[in-house]
């Protein structure tokens, strides 16, 4: 018995049964086991033990687990591994010893020694050890193999799923990478035809699914019905080269369990499944007075001459740009809060007035066909009214004070979601309607704020067009976007200007200024500030990736860049020169090993940055055959057997350019 440097032997259906974890220790991943439906008696065979992808490997390095894998041939009575210390009397052990936390997946190679039509597999994760703090985590998993005389061609098909993480929080933001692993006996099947079905269930979390190329496609749900209810249907897809399929999960803030499975496409019988928790702990209550929660919030985020959130400012111009713009403007507002126990999302009336409904976080407001259930506590921001408050607001001082929406003057910008409506209805939706607005917010996924990571993930995704432009300069320069009408927003001589309603602009004293319009058509206008390097990152609608100028600057240098409200032109004029962009921000693969041994089981740890030196979240990572995600802190671990020669290393994200390195292979 051995451990083997093969990644996966053939699948057969296996069940995961997850026991509670202590609190002193991170809960333990569900483990799989993957072994031949039938192999021959003497016949040397690998099996697969997968998903001990728990973070705390990540975190600290030196955790472990402990792993008992057993084989069970009794045709009646209790199941293997019943005994955490070494399995029941009836048990043969095929492996028990201890390996890092956080490895991906391992195999056993063993054989079995009796002939036997009701052999079950069993592992079981023990005792984990979190760097010196040890925790009893137990979990089993079982597969059935069948024992006959002879031996058996191991070239049966297989699809692996994976989830990464397995567990994210139900707040609306959740990501999880899922990669889909196609094989035949131990080697990958190059651009296999899949088909994925993601979790069809009514009462399943809410989530879309999403491709991790050409930008974030849409992938699932596809097909809206007549009555505005969605397909649940599937979807085909062709695994790369490697034979690996990667998708994005965005969820959103219904708790619970939702599956993803994969089978080779034509081929029912060849398939994994695998569940991701949405973990809704942690919510907390609904307002009480949410008028006055608001109006603490506004004067929170939106008071003083350096406000936390200046797009509320440009509210004050009520008769200026359009009730979607200020919608855009308080959900931006709202995002960027992140209240635990608040729920929000867009409403238009009947009449085709635009609000934004509250409720608690994690309850069902929304019916099938997108309309808003009656019933409290909900309560709703009429955008226009919020508007009118915010722009007749005194100053004092020449500082802009929110207005205090208990106040009896401001009696029609708050209200019961019933006094809103008054006799009609409202739609879970935009003023005007958007595509794929049925799919963001009220359950399903809501856009992090601006600049977040996981932005460009759902702008990619949902295409509502929301995004607008958004720029990051990093200094020496500043910017003006002169819109239509003679509206502006950006910094000028004389400080900044917030006339572009839904639109803002964080300019810190040092650091990364940030400016955000919503989409439109713009002049905009660049301003050197001093001697240096600029690098301007600039995203607009539509557009795959963010446009990178880099430029050298001197005080009072000028230069213009149009701006049609269809992407980013590539090139713009500075100080009379051109400047052409390059598209997608720059990532930097670090902590590779110089080297590597052949044929030896190892877990190959990095880190991605941005070239900023930010991490970079939620990239997928490709090391030959295997695959995976970088966490919040861009890590990635990978457990794989190299081959001789070069193992190849490629890093990709929707919003950035991709990554590659070489480690040679002895």
């Amino acid at each position: 018995m051995t451990l083997s440097g093969r990644t996966r032997s053939a699948a057969a259906l296996a069940v995961a049964v997850a026991m509670a974890v202590p609190a002193v220790a991170e809960a333990a991943s569900s483990i799989s086991v993957t072994a031949p439906r039938r192999i021959g008696v003497n016949q040397t065979f690998t099996m697969g033990i997968s998903g001990f992808a728990d973070p705390a490997g990540y975190s600290t390095p030196r955790s472990t687990v402990r792993v008992i894998v057993a084989g069970h041939h009794r045709s009646s009575g209790p199941s293997c591994l019943e005994d955490v210390n070494g399995g029941t009397s009836g048990d043969t052990i095929f492996f028990s010893g201890v390996i890092p936390a956080g490895s991906y997946s391992f195999t056993v190679r063993t054989r079995f020694p009796i002939i036997s039509d009701n052999w079950v597999v069993c592992a079981l994760s023990a005792q984990q050890d979190f760097t010196g703090q040890a925790a009893f985590a137990h979990n089993r998993a079982a597969a059935r193999v069948v024992v006959v005389r002879g031996r058996v061609a191991l070239r049966e098909k297989a699809i692996t799923v994976s989830l990464s993480p397995p567990s994210v929080a139900a707040d609306g933001n959740g990501l999880s990478v899922a990669s889909i692993l196609a094989t035949q006996g131990f080697d990958a099947i190059p651009n296999a035809r899949l088909a994925v079905q993601p979790d069809p269930k009514p009462a399943a979390p809410r989530a879309v699914v999403c491709d991790t190329r050409g930008g974030g496609t849409l992938l699932w749900p596809g097909s809206r019905f007549q009555d505005g209810t969605r397909s649940v249907s599937g979807f085909d897809t062709r695994a790369d080269g490697g034979g690996t399929k990667q998708l994005k999960v965005l969820t959103g803030s219904q708790g619970g369990q939702f599956s993803l499975s994969g089978t080779l496409k034509g081929q029912s019988s060849v398939f994994d499944l695998k569940q991701l928790a949405l973990n809704a702990q942690g919510q907390g209550p609904f307002p009480a007075d949410p008028r006055a929660f608001l109006t603490q919030l506004g004067h929170d985020y939106m008071e003083g001459s350096a406000p936390r959130f200046g797009a509320a400012l440009a509210l004050r111009g009520a008769t200026a740009g359009t009730t979607l713009a200020r919608q855009q403007a308080i959900l931006e507002w709202l995002g960027f809060v992140r209240s635990p126990g608040l729920g929000f999302g867009p409403a238009r009336r009947a009449d085709g007035r635009g609000g934004v409904v509250l409720y608690p976080k994690g309850t069902a407001v929304r019916t099938a066909s997108g309309f808003i259930t009656p019933g409290a506590p909900r309560w709703v921001i009429d955008v226009d009214n919020l508007g009118t408050a915010v722009a007749n607001s005194t100053t004092f001082g020449g500082i802009f004070r929110f207005p205090d929406l208990s106040d009896p003057r401001y009696a029609g910008v708050v209200l019961p979601f019933g006094s809103w409506v008054g006799g009609g209805f409202a739609a879970a939706g935009f003023a005007p309607a958007l595509p794929n607005e049925d799919l963001a917010y009220f359950g399903y996924p809501e856009p992090p704020p601006v600049g977040a990571p996981g932005r460009n993930d759902f702008e990619g995704c949902l295409g509502l067009g929301i995004g607008g432009y958004l720029a990051d300069v990093h200094s020496p320069a500043r910017l003006l976007f002169k819109g239509a009408g003679g509206a502006s927003l950006g910094l000028g001589p004389a400080g900044a200007l917030l006339d572009v309603p839904g639109g803002f602009v964080s300019a810190p004293a040092r650091g990364v200024a940030r400016y955000h319009v919503p989409a439109g058509a713009y002049a905009l206008d660049l301003t050197g500030t001093g001697s240096g390097k600029v690098t301007l990152v600039l995203s607009g609608p539509g557009a795959a990736q963010p446009s990178v100028f880099s430029f050298s600057a001197r005080a009072n240098a000028k230069g213009t860049l149009a701006l049609s409200g269809r992407g980013v032109p590539r090139a713009l004029t500075f100080g009379g020169r051109r400047v052409t962009a390059t598209l997608g921000v720059g990532m930097r693969i670090s902590g590779l090993p110089r080297s590597l041994k052949a044929g030896k089981r190892v877990r190959v740890g990095l880190r991605v940055l941005d070239q900023f030196g930010v991490a970079v979240a939620g990239a997928a990572v490709q090391a030959g055959s295997a695959a995976g995600a970088t966490d919040a802190r861009g890590r990635a671990a990978l457990l794989l057997t190299p081959r001789r020669g070069r193992l190849n290393v490629v890093v990709s994200d929707p919003g950035h350019r991709s990554a590659r390195a070489s480690i040679p292979v002895r």
